[in-house]
Parts: structure tokens; C-alpha cells; sequence
């Protein structure tokens, strides 16, 4: 994943959570955790122990997390996020396992000019977003992460769905004076738009490293077939030379991962 694709994706994990954004720059933010994210994350038990023990205020940790390496200006710290630290790790864990899909609906105050009664309410469109985790794999690892999106009442997609939802204010019930207009695309058929766009770009891509891969395991294999040449089935060495052949497989031949990191349905209001 690229600096930017870390920051994109904790900024969205740290909304999630309900954390506060306190200070932000493009290769940087600092953040107040919120007291799930805390726990979660900052492996600080007997803290909590103690002050859910004593009745004490909570005090949650303040980070300041660098996506390039460097320290920002006016700090005298900060973590590294990348790719397989620790921190980010344990981000993409949680974001699987507690919830691993909402239901928001966007927080907006109806006009002063509204009629307010509930055969005046204002409707909400429905879409259905999805992270995917994309990962070219063979003897190294390359992931990529979309954010896609689909309007379950008109079928459109859009591949930069967390853009579109980042600023908004959400909360988790149905706002007074509004209602949901009835999706035109079940669930399902929603996750299917999705796939096939995610497989469509795969198929378009260049991949030179899958051939490079195939290669490699194509003159692994080779070199095992002449160095247990003649070995036959009930020999002592035939279990070893069938252990190498998997673990070349395994190391070398080249395939694509898709999964989901999470998920969600986002009432949006309608632009005017």
C-alpha cells in the first residue's frame, strides 16, 4: 500500500471510531482516541482496569502518526505508519473484527423553511460501500485498497466512494423528518456490480511480475526434478522432494487476493 492509501485508510478507521482528527498535514495527523480505539489499540490494560476500578475520567491516548518517515513541524515525535508496523496492523484487525459493516445515515439539519411533519420528510439515497483489499502475491506481496461505492437505487458506481462520504457527519439512527427511498438493487446484486468492476480493472492491468514469478517457479521446479532425479515413490526421499515441490508452489506461484476489509450501507442526502 502507498503512504497515501495509509493515511486514506486511517483517517477512515479513525472516523469510524469516533476519534478526533486534532491537527492534519499531507504527510501527517495527530489524533485523540477515542476510548474503544485506545484499548484497542494501545495495549494498556492495567489502565483501564484501574480507572474503570477507581471511577476515574478516562484520559485516551493523543498520537501523532507520520505516513513518509519524517517528523512533522512542531512536534518532537511521531510513528511511523506504514504497511506491517505494528500500529497499522492492529488498525486493519479491528476493522475487520468489531464491526465489520455499518448502517450511517447523514446528519443534516433540515432547512428553517421545512415543513416539518412526516409527510413532509426529505429523502435519502442508499449506497452500499466496500473496501476492498487487493494483493498481488508471489515470492513478495503488493496490496492496493479501493474504496468503492454503488447507488443501490440507479445501479451507478463510484471508485472513489470515501471521498464522496469523508466530510459528511453521520450518525447511527434515522434523522427526524427524513425517510429512505427503497433501493432498486438488493444487497447482493450490489456486491456483484462491485466485484466485477474490482475484477474488470484486474484484467486490464499489466502483469509483468506474474510472468517474472511463473519463471522463477518453472526453473525451481526444474532444478528439483534433476536433483531428485530417479527417486521413486516408495523412496525415503520421495516425501521430501513432494514437501519442496508445495513449498515452491507456495513461495513462487503468482495469484491476486481480494477481500473485503469492511463494509457498509450510507444513507446519503440527494445533491442538489
Amino acid at each position: 500500500m502507498e503512504p497515501h492509501q495509509i493515511k486514506s485508510f486511517t483517517k477512515q478507521y479513525l472516523s469510524a471510531y469516533n476519534c478526533e482528527i486534532c491537527t492534519e498535514a499531507s504527510a501527517a495527523l495527530t489524533t485523540r482516541l477515542s476510548v474503544e480505539v485506545d484499548k484497542e489499540l494501545m495495549n494498556r490494560p492495567f489502565y483501564w482496569m484501574y480507572v474503570d476500578k477507581m471511577g476515574l475520567s478516562p484520559q485516551p491516548a493523543t498520537l501523532t502518526f507520520s505516513f513518509d518517515g519524517s517528523i512533522p513541524e512542531g512536534h518532537v515525535r511521531a510513528e511511523y505508519l506504514f504497511y506491517g508496523s505494528p500500529r497499522f496492523s492492529k488498525m486493519l484487525s479491528a476493522a475487520q473484527q468489531p464491526h465489520p459493516f455499518v448502517r450511517l445515515y447523514e446528519d443534516t439539519k433540515v432547512g428553517e423553511n421545512h415543513i416539518h411533519s412526516p409527510s413532509h420528510s426529505l429523502p435519502y439515497l442508499p449506497y452500499l460501500g466496500i473496501n476492498y483489499k487487493v494483493s498481488y502475491v508471489c515470492d513478495q506481496k503488493k496490496e492496493e485498497l479501493y474504496t468503492l461505492g454503488v447507488n443501490l437505487h440507479s445501479g451507478q458506481l463510484e471508485s472513489e466512494f470515501y471521498a464522496r462520504i469523508k466530510d459528511r457527519k453521520w450518525s447511527g439512527k434515522l434523522p427526524p423528518y427524513r425517510h429512505t427511498i427503497t433501493p432498486q438493487l438488493t444487497l447482493l446484486q450490489g456486491v456483484g456490480l462491485l466485484e466485477q468492476y474490482i475484477e474488470t480493472h484486474i484484467q486490464e492491468q499489466q502483469h509483468p511480475w506474474a510472468s517474472e514469478a511463473q519463471n522463477w517457479l518453472e526453473q525451481e521446479l526444474l532444478q528439483l526434478e534433476r536433483y531428485y532425479e530417479g527417486v521413486s515413490e516408495d523412496n525415503e526421499k520421495h516425501a521430501e522432494k513432494s514437501q519442496r515441490v508445495r513449498d515452491a508452489f507456495r513461495q513462487y506461484h503468482p495469484r491476486i487476493e481480494v477481500s473485503i476489509v469492511n463494509a457498509g450501507l450510507f444513507y446519503l442526502e440527494i445533491d442538489q
